[in-house]
């Protein structure tokens, strides 16, 4: 009984620790909580089934199939229609890097900035063994990740696995880099994880240092595996190029609904974001959602 109810005491949800939530008020911030009450991830409250996730978890009212389910041809639709802009078009920046500008319609946008809002519990504000603040608030789908040690640590600090990917995002993914094989031929990939990171106005947080995307398997680097960036959100200024001369950097543009794609020949490119541009986050966007002012970035990849 003492047992009981000292595990009662420590997962109480007035026990739980209060971590920063990087959104303005908009609906419940339940994502951490979800795991200690059994609340399925990624569901929204009045969803009528769970969605499904890029990991399947098989329970046994809900046998294996080889068919895609009702809900999932469902989801699938609603990615590949209403999120994708039929209007968007394709810039090649070099080989093995695309723009897809404006790809995400408002209703992606909005589904996305929600979808995160879900588990804002699991932000958090990175930092090295000194106590330093290491880049922005972030978090993570699929598998952990820190600035200092990398995948090493597959769990949260808190012991706690980070939520899985939505199912949405790899369908999403999937779409973006089949959309850019008319211009460049970079390989199709599933993502196991999903880093979530928000980058205010007017704050040295909104700044990331020039590097590369190294962290992940000699395979997956080899092979050009690419990295998907989705930005929404006040718009911020990117840099990029083949070495770490910041002064032969090129710079575009990243503005709120753009994916950008680089893989290939392009899988190390260094690169950074220079600037946030405030008040430049379209105006039918922070109507529809309370995204706080600043720079919503979400960068989804393979490891293995």
């Amino acid at each position: 009984m003492l047992l009981l109810g000292i595990s009662y005491l420590l997962l109480h949800p007035q026990f739980l620790p209060q971590l920063p939530n990087v959104f303005s008020s908009h609906g419940p911030s339940v994502g951490m909580l979800k795991r200690y009450h059994g609340i399925p991830f990624c569901n929204t409250e009045d969803a009528p089934e769970p969605v499904p996730y890029c990991y399947r978890q098989f329970e046994p009212e809900r046998p294996f199939s080889l068919f895609e389910t009702e809900t999932e041809l469902k989801i699938k639709q609603v990615v590949h229609d209403m999120w994708r802009n039929p209007r968007a078009y394709c810039d090649v920046l070099r080989p093995g890097m695309v723009l897809l500008k404006n790809y995400l319609t408002l209703t992606g946008q909005v589904e996305i900035v929600n979808m995160c809002q879900k588990f804002a519990r699991e932000f958090y504000q990175p930092r090295n063994e000194e106590g330093d603040e290491l880049g922005p608030p972030m978090m993570c789908f699929g598998r952990n990740w820190h600035p200092v040690t990398k995948y090493k640590n597959p769990y949260k600090i808190d012991g706690s696995e980070p939520p899985l990917v939505p199912y949405q995002f790899g369908l999403l993914v999937e779409k973006a880099i089949k959309d850019t094989k008319n211009y460049e031929d970079i390989s199709l990939m599933w993502p196991d994880i999903c880093l979530v990171n928000f980058y205010p106005n007017a704050s040295p947080m909104g700044q990331l240092s020039l590097h590369q995307d190294c962290d992940e398997s000699n395979h997956c680097l080899d092979e050009g595996s690419p990295v998907v960036s989705i930005s929404i959100g006040d718009s911020t200024q990117f840099m990029y190029g083949p070495n770490n001369d910041v002064h032969k950097l090129k710079d575009v543009l990243l503005e709120s609904g753009d994916v950008l794609i680089f893989g290939g020949d392009s899988r190390l490119i260094f690169h950074r974001l220079h600037s946030i541009l405030p008040n430049s986050a379209p105006e039918q966007l922070l109507q529809a959602v309370g995204l706080r002012p600043g720079h919503l970035n979400l960068t989804l990849r393979e490891i293995w």
